[in-house]
C-alpha cells in the first residue's frame, strides 16, 4: 500500500510579523508532523549569523534564536508568533550553555510556533540536526533548565546533549519544572517530534540528595499534561554516560506518545491522566544512581507509571529490562477504563521486585473518586482490560508467578469496577493462574495461556528471538485467543509493531510489521498473530523520508 504526503501550504503576508518568507523546504519539515503545522513567516538562525542581522533570510541570520539568554540588538526585538518559524541551520551548527534557559513563544490553539529546522540548509557537507549543548556545565537561569515550553509550540529536529545538574543547581528540589531540560508547565498543544537526547551527567554524592527517603532526580520533560500535548518519534538515551541512571525522562506529562525510544534512565515516564501511549520501547531502565540499601524512595523506577487516568489507551509497546521497579503500572479512575494490548515485556528483573504489572489504585482527587486509603490513594478505581499481551513474568534468570497469578489489586484497599484479562501469553515461574481469593471484580479467561519457560522454549518461543517470545509453527498460543474485533479499543485490530528501534539515533517505526488479526474466527494469544512466512525482520527495506532519516517500508517488509 502507497503512503502519500500530502503537505500544504498556506502562504500568509509575512509583513504582519516582519519576519521572512519560508523556504520551502522549511516548511515541508514543519508540516511532517502528526498535525501539519503550515508556517507562514520564519526567523532564521546559524551559528555564523549575527543578532545584528535582520533574521529574515538565511543569508542574514540571526547567531541566536529569540528568547534564548544571549540574543541581543535585532534578536532580542524579534517578535515569534503564531505560525512563525525559527529555522535553525543544521550540519554542525550548535549553541551552548550560555543560551540557556530558553524561553519559546506560544502560538495559539491550532496555530503553534515552529522552532526546527530547514533540511537543505546546512553547514559542511552533510546535513544533520541543530546541536543544543549545554557543555556538561550546570545553568545558571531558573534553576539549571535549559528550554521553557509555554502552550501550542512544535519543536525539532534538534540534538541535545550535556545537561548536567548538582545539589546546589536544583536548589526547588525537582522535578516540578526545576533542573531539567525541559520544562513544560501544566501546558497543552506542545508537540515535541525527532529529537535525539543524550549525554546528561550530574555531580555529588548519595548524602548531598538523599534525605528522609526522597532523591533529586533531574527530568528530561517536566509537567506537560495538558489535553493533547504529544512526544514522538524521539530517541531518549543515556548510553553514552556509563552507568548513569539518573534522568527521569517525561514526568507528568505529555499524554500523548508514540514511536519514542527510551534508554538507560531512572525512570521513562511518570505520567498523570495519560491518554495514547503506543510503539514506544522502553529499556533499561534503573536502578536509579541514588538508589542505596539507605534510601528506599528515591524515585519511582519504572518503565512506565501511570499515576491515574479518565480513560487510556496503552499499545504495541515493547517493555524490557527494567532493573528495580515495575514494567507498567496502571490506574483508572472509577467509572473509566484503561485497555493494555498488544505490548511485549521481557526480560525485566525487577531487583527482586515481583510484581511486573502493576494495576492498581489512582492517585486521590476528589472531583474522581470519593473516598481515599491512608496512602492517599482512591478507595475505588476503574476498569483494568488486559487482552493479547506477550508477558515474561521477570527474566530468563529469575521468573516470578504473580503477573499472572493472585491479580485484582489484593490487599491495596481498592474496589476495582472490574479487572478482565483476555488472549495473554504468560512466561512463567508455574502454571498458577486466576485472579486470586483476595481480588475482587476480576475475570481472567480460559484464552490466557499460561507456560513455564521450559515449555515455552519448547515449542519455539524464547527471548533471543528478533520478536521476543514469537510463535513459531505448532506453538501453544496460535489459535487460542477469543475474538475481540467486535470491542476492539484500537485504531484497527493488527498484532503488535514491536516497538521502535534505534537506528543511528533515530527511531525507526515500527520495528516489526504487524500481521492483521482475523474478523471472524480464532484469534492467537499474546501480542502476535502468526502467519506462516511473515512477521521476519525488514533489514534492507528502507525509504528516506523529509527528514532525511530512514524509515522501514510496510510494502517492501511484505515482499510485495
Amino acid at each position: 500500500m502507497k503512503k502519500l504526503l500530502l503537505i500544504s501550504f498556506t502562504l500568509l503576508c509575512s509583513q504582519a510579523w516582519a519576519t521572512g518568507t519560508c523556504t520551502a523546504g522549511a516548511i515541508a519539515t514543519a508540516a511532517v508532523g502528526p498535525t501539519p503545522v503550515s508556517i507562514s513567516g520564519c526567523w532564521y538562525v546559524s551559528a555564523g549569523g549575527s543578532d545584528t542581522n535582520n533574521g529574515t533570510t538565511e543569508a542574514t541570520a540571526f547567531a541566536h534564536a529569540p528568547g534564548m539568554q544571549n540574543c541581543t540588538n535585532n534578536c532580542a526585538s524579534a517578535s515569534v508568533g503564531a505560525l512563525n518559524g525559527v529555522i535553525f541551520r543544521g550540519g554542525g551548527d550548535s549553541w551552548g550553555n550560555t543560551s540557556y534557559m530558553w524561553s519559546l513563544s506560544s502560538g495559539t490553539t491550532g496555530n503553534p510556533t515552529y522552532y526546527g529546522a530547514d533540511v537543505s540548509w546546512f553547514s559542511g557537507g552533510l546535513w544533520t540536526k541543530p546541536l543544543l549543548t549545554a557543555g556538561g556545565t550546570a545553568i545558571g537561569n531558573n534553576d539549571d533548565t535549559m528550554i521553557s515550553v509555554p502552550a501550542n509550540v512544535t519543536f525539532g529536529p534538534f540534538e541535545i546533549t550535556g545537561f548536567f545538574w548538582s545539589p546546589t543547581a536544583c536548589t526547588n528540589s525537582p522535578p516540578f519544572g526545576e533542573c531539567g531540560i525541559f520544562d513544560a508547565g501544566q501546558n497543552s498543544g506542545q508537540t515535541v517530534e525527532y529529537v535525539y537526547i543524550h549525554g546528561w551527567t550530574h555531580s555529588g554524592t548519595d548524602s548531598s540528595y538523599c534525605g528522609s527517603n526522597t532523591c533529586i532526580v533531574a527530568t528530561v520533560w517536566a509537567a506537560g499534561n495538558g489535553g493533547n500535548s504529544v512526544w514522538h518519534d524521539t530517541v531518549v538515551t543515556g548510553q553514552d554516560v556509563a552507568n548513569d541512571h539518573s534522568m527521569s525522562v517525561w514526568f507528568d506529562g505529555p499524554p500523548i506518545g508514540y514511536n519514542n525510544y527510551c534508554r538507560q534512565a531512572a525512570s521513562c515516564s511518570l505520567q498523570a491522566f495519560p491518554t495514547d501511549w503506543h510503539s514506544n520501547t522502553i529499556t533499561d531502565v534503573g536502578p536509579a544512581w541514588c538508589n542505596t540499601p539507605s534510601v528506599t524512595g528515591c524515585t519511582h523506577e519504572n518503565g512506565f507509571e501511570d499515576d491515574g487516568d479518565t480513560g487510556f489507551l496503552f499499545y504495541n509497546n515493547l517493555i524490557s529490562n527494567v532493573h528495580a521497579g515495575i514494567a507498567i503500572t496502571i490506574a483508572p479512575y472509577p467509572t473509566y477504563t484503561a485497555n493494555v494490548f498488544n505490548n511485549v515485556m521481557v526480560g525485566n528483573d525487577m531487583g527482586g521486585d515481583a510484581n511486573v504489572i502493576g494495576f492498581g489504585p489512582p492517585v486521590y482527587n476528589s472531583g474522581l473518586c470519593s473516598g481515599h486509603t491512608v496512602n492517599n490513594y482512591c478507595t475505588g478505581a476503574g476498569t483494568f482490560i488486559m487482552e493479547n499481551n506477550t508477558i515474561e513474568c521477570g527474566s530468563d534468570s529469575q521468573l516470578f508467578d504473580s503477573c499472572q497469578s493472585n491479580v485484582g489489586l489484593p490487599g491495596t484497599g481498592t474496589t476495582p469496577d472490574a479487572t478482565i484479562y483476555r488472549n495473554n501469553h504468560f512466561i512463567s515461574a508455574t502454571t498458577a493462574s486466576g485472579c486470586g481469593g483476595s481480588a475482587v471484580n476480576c475475570t481472567f479467561a480460559a484464552s490466557n495461556i499460561v507456560q513455564t519457560l521450559a515449555t515455552a522454549n519448547g515449542q519455539g518461543y524464547n527471548s533471543s528471538q528478533t520478536y521476543a517470545f514469537s510463535p513459531t509453527l505448532g506453538g501453544s498460543t496460535i489459535g487460542a485467543g477469543s475474538n475481540q474485533t467486535s470491542g476492539w479499543p484500537g485504531p484497527n485490530t493488527n498484532d503488535t509493531s514491536y516497538g521502535c528501534t534505534d537506528a543511528s539515533n533515530v527511531a525507526t517505526c515500527p520495528a516489526r510489521i504487524s500481521n492483521p488479526r482475523p474478523p471472524t474466527g480464532t484469534w492467537n494469544s499474546g501480542a502476535y498473530q502468526f502467519v506462516q512466512g511473515n512477521g521476519g525482520p525488514c533489514i534492507a527495506c528502507f525509504a528516506y523520508d523529509a527528514h532525511k532519516t530512514w524509515k522501514t517500508t510496510e510494502k517492501c517488509c511484505k515482499g510485495q
